[in-house]
């Protein structure tokens, strides 16, 4: 890869930037509450991972469900049976809140945590590809400026953390309106 004027970019500056993106984004994932969707889309995940809907969750992408589906998965939550009086109502959000809350804390925030880190790679790799396509189109600078334009936004800041986004915040533990 090259710039316009036949050189390398510097990797460097980008290196730098994006540790200082995944720092924010770390931080800002741990520190955040649990916003109003999670606890449905980590339960649509875990589901889409073990391949049985109980109930679909149309909101939230497959590819989305592929990345932080491996939590719910990998710590062997405790789901109700298809039995379970809970399913009958078909209400994905009371059902999602009614288990959430079955989870204890801290465990289901460091539950959420996780379910977030896959969801970080998205953030990072358009910083990482803004970089390069301004690099080879127009320059090592320009190239880093894009990165750092896009690092700096706040809305890339804030739908980097939940895997859905939400504007509404609260410290760790709130649910907030996502």
């Amino acid at each position: 890869m090259s710039t316009p004027s036949g050189e390398p970019p510097r990797i460097r500056p980008i290196l730098v930037l994006s540790a200082a993106l995944l720092t924010l984004l770390l931080v800002g994932a741990w520190n955040t509450g649990v916003t109003m969707d999670e606890p449905n889309h980590l339960l649509a995940s875990h589901f889409y991972w073990q391949g049985g809907q109980v109930y679909h969750v149309p909101d939230l992408a497959p590819l989305l469900k592929i990345v932080t589906g491996w939590v719910p998965t990998a710590f062997s939550l405790p789901i109700p049976p298809a039995t379970d009086p809970r399913w009958l109502s078909k209400d994905e959000w009371a059902i999602a809140a009614n288990w959430a809350v079955d989870q204890k804390d801290p465990h289901y925030h460091w539950l959420v945590f996780l379910s977030r880190l896959p969801v970080l790679l998205f953030p990072l790799g358009t910083a990482i590809l803004l970089w390069r396509w301004g690099s080879r189109a127009f320059g090592a600078v320009s190239g880093l400026l894009a990165a750092i334009v896009f690092a700096l936004e706040p809305t890339a800041l804030g739908h980097g953390v939940p895997p859905r986004g939400g504007s509404g915040r609260h410290p760790r533990g709130g649910p907030s309106a996502g």
